[in-house]
């Protein structure tokens, strides 16, 4: 996959910038750029559940109870990572606990790393 930069030499991605101090491969930054893996999410063409809704709200307790489940729940919360969500549930994590695991990714910690440690899983992202 090609990639276009912009002036700071930031990739542009279809989904996002890349924050560049995220420490990942070259394959699992492709990985994650692109639409296939959102394609399997659990959440995928459900209607609106409340992935965006005050953390607090029934309809965000059901967005993380589908996240639970979900068979890219790993790839969601490192995308969201990856380019620096800061609002919604991704990957079952709201902005207050991704916000953490952003502090250790500014410290050098690998993506995967991270998101192992968040989810408590032993699989590689």
């Amino acid at each position: 996959m090609s990639h276009r930069y912009g002036p700071d030499r930031v990739a542009l991605h279809p989904h996002g910038i890349r924050l560049p101090y995220v420490n990942a491969s070259a394959a699992v930054l492709d990985e994650l750029d692109g639409i296939r893996w959102r394609e399997r999410g659990s959440c995928s063409g459900t209607p609106h559940v409340g992935w965006f809704e005050d953390t607090r709200a029934p309809a965000a307790q059901r967005a993380r109870s589908i996240c639970a489940g979900c068979p890219v729940r790993r790839k969601c919360l490192a995308a969201a990572l990856l380019y620096g969500e800061e609002y919604g549930i991704w990957g079952g994590l709201d902005p207050d606990e991704r916000l953490p695991l952003d502090d250790v990714l500014r410290d050098g910690a690998p993506l995967g790393r991270v998101v192992d440690a968040a989810l408590h899983t032993d699989r590689v992202a």
